[in-house]
């Protein structure tokens, strides 16, 4: 057995860059600031948060990363879309249970009473997808919130859904990482 010992490792053709399959190639990341609210039953696009990647091959893997953070009245969740070519894909939800035609298929769900003791309250939630779009053309990834039982129900983003001036209001971050995995 050989052993390689190197300092650096040059690119052959400029600005192609090193394709090591396996190893991350490209990271784009994004930060979403702005403050979200939704009573769809149909889910809405969070569209701060939508981040695009154009992989290197059409071997490799794209891996997601999103931290949410938000708060909610009544029933609601979130779904994550691939969207390619014109075509929103749904990625990651729970099998479907065949006996319930009321079953809802999220990624992430949640309840909140309607009590103040839950008001001002605030969850963070995290998504991890190891998705495999076979394109080196660009890819989008979307969260959709909804809150699918009732309209009067309301999911928020980035900060509470009952909130005032108080020093225990607060607003936050919620943030989208795409790595690309060389195939």
């Amino acid at each position: 057995m050989s052993t390689l010992f190197v300092d650096t490792i040059n690119e052959k053709t400029t600005n192609n860059g090193v394709y090591i399959p396996g190893h991350p190639v490209q990271i784009v990341s994004n930060t979403y600031t702005a403050r979200f609210l939704t009573n769809s039953t149909s889910y809405a696009e969070v569209t701060g948060l939508t981040t695009s990647i154009t992989p290197s091959s059409s071997s490799s893997k794209v891996l997601v990363q999103i931290n949410v953070t938000y708060s909610a009245y009544g029933h609601g969740g979130f779904k994550v879309y691939r969207s390619q070519g014109g075509t929103d894909t749904l990625l990651s939800v729970g099998d479907a249970n065949t006996s319930s035609t009321n079953q809802v298929r999220e990624v992430i769900h949640f309840y909140r009473t309607t009590g103040n003791s839950t008001s001002y309250d605030m969850d963070s939630a995290s998504v991890t997808i190891l998705d495999t779009p076979a394109t080196s053309s660009a890819v989008s990834y979307k969260l959709f919130a909804g809150v699918p039982h009732s309209n009067t129900y309301y999911a928020t983003i980035n900060y509470q859904w009952s909130e005032g001036n108080y020093a225990y209001s607060s607003t936050t971050i919620s943030t989208m990482t795409l790595t690309e995995i060389g195939g």
